[in-house]
This record gives C-alpha cells, structure tokens and sequence, in this order.
C-alpha cells in the first residue's frame, strides 16, 4: 500500500489506482485495527489518494469494530490479543484515522470515557 501510494503522490509509472482500491478493499477488516497493519492505515492512505468510497467504506466498519468493542478496539497480532492506547499500535492511532468521518464533537464523546478510565493522575497532572 505504502508503495503505491507513494508511486502516486510522485507521479511515478508504476502508481495504479485500482491496485490501491483492491489493498484498501483486502485490509478494510484486518483484525490488528491500527495503523501499521491494519485498516486505520490503509484508510489514511485511502483518504490521501482520495479514493473516498474506499476510506468510507472502511471507516464505516472501524466504527462498527469500536461500538462492538466497548469503547476500545481489541488488536490481534501476532496470536496476542490486546486493547493498546498508543498511536501506532492502538486506540489513538484508529481514532486519528476517523476524523473527519465522525465528526469532532462525536469523537469527543466517544474518547472521553477510554482516557478517563485508562489516565494516570499525579496531583493535578495526568498522562
């Protein structure tokens, strides 16, 4: 994906628009749910290439993945299962990925009670 999207932006030979429409398709429910391997990063990639019906389509079902999963997507990798809060490999890093989609005020709505639970507080400092 990586490299076709590249290919694009530069405008190199080998960049091809349906090849980047099948990678979107084929990762849309890859059960890591965040950015490296997951669909949060092809959906990015989706977005920048605008292929909007792709990004849509995929965001639609992060959603669907957030709703099932109590407030936190659950990532697979590797044969370990864990919900992870950080860009890369979690929580922050698929939300990133649907702005724009939900809007910013549903997006608040949605992240306020994770940080709450999962915050560390010293004083009048959290995490």
């Amino acid at each position: 994906m990586g490299i076709q999207l590249v290919a694009r932006i530069v405008g190199a030979a080998a960049a091809d628009d349906e090849r980047l429409r099948e990678l979107v398709a084929r990762n849309e429910r890859n059960p890591t749910w965040e950015l490296f391997w997951g669909s949060p990063g092809t959906m990015l990639a989706a977005r920048e290439a605008g292929l909007d019906e792709e990004w849509r389509r995929s965001a639609s079902i992060l959603v669907e993945e957030w709703d099932c999963g109590g407030g936190i997507w659950t990532q697979h990798i590797r044969g370990t299962s864990r919900q992870m809060l950080g860009v890369a490999h979690g929580f922050v890093g698929s939300v990133h990925a649907l702005r724009g989609y939900l809007d910013d005020e549903e997006l608040r709505l949605r992240i306020e009670p994770v940080l709450r639970e999962h915050a560390v507080a010293d004083g009048p400092l959290v995490n």
